[in-house]
């Protein structure tokens, strides 16, 4: 079976000392036919020089001023020609060399998502995936580093909505769930990721964000369970059959 085709999205904005090691892990991935996009927000740090090192490597390199990292995801979208798409931004990493390959993405060529775990860069500690009746309590199943999204089957329903400055990815995923697009859960750690992204950061405008969409994509209801989130109530931490 012909394997597909695997495009890697990095946006990136004044990450200077994270870059380096987010390219150099994409490069070493073991499986051949990878494109890697790096879009970068018009860096002031010294960012761009360290990308221009690996430029050889690099598929597609776009630099300019941007309306915040969804756009730059969008951007990256708009240049994919994989039948997958991930995003692995400045400073987030695959956990092994062999990971794409681990997870046989050509098996699930209808698949809307094919998803894994995560682990913690900070002391690798594991984050089991959730199922996907999380979403309607505002939590993702996993990061979106640890995703992978079939860009051929979703076509224009793989594009983030970029007036949601925050949570736009748990917005993309609920869009489409509610397709009916499958979601396919791997048991394997996918990505290890860095804490301390926007909707990491808890502050009252970043919950309006996360409430905006559960109210918007579940009525009444979803701004409540979005609430009992935050309150430690999570019926829907079970294990992944």
């Amino acid at each position: 079976m012909k394997l597909p085709r695997v495009s890697i999205i990095t946006a990136v904005y004044n990450a200077c000392s994270t870059i380096e090691a987010t390219i150099q892990n994409v490069l070493e991935l073991q499986y051949p036919d990878i494109e890697y996009i790096v879009i970068d927000g018009g860096s002031t740090d010294g960012t761009l020089e360290i990308i221009e090192n690996y430029k050889s490597h690099i598929n597609v390199l776009v630099s300019e001023k941007d309306n915040g990292v969804f756009d730059a995801m969008n951007k990256g979208i708009a240049r994919a020609t994989g039948t997958w798409v991930n995003f692995m931004n400045a400073g987030d990493t695959f956990c092994s060399e062999s990971i794409i390959g681990d997870l046989q993405l050509q098996q699930y060529p209808e698949a809307g998502i094919v998803y894994g775990d995560t682990l913690v860069a900070a002391d690798g500690s594991l984050v089991p995936a959730f199922s996907v009746a999380s979403l309607p309590f505002g939590q993702l199943m996993t990061c979106h580093q640890s995703m992978f999204f079939n860009r051929v089957k979703l076509q224009d329903k793989l594009k983030y909505v970029e007036r949601y400055k925050v949570y736009g990815d748990l917005k993309l995923v609920i869009d489409i769930y509610k397709t009916g697009a499958e979601f396919v859960y791997v048991p394997l750690p996918v990505a290890s990721y860095l804490r301390g992204g926007l909707s990491s950061i808890a502050s009252w405008q970043n919950r309006k964000f996360k409430y905006s969409i559960l109210f918007k994509e579940y009525g009444l209801e979803g701004l409540a369970k979005g609430i009992l989130d935050k309150l430690q109530y999570h019926p829907y931490k079970l294990k992944n059959q």
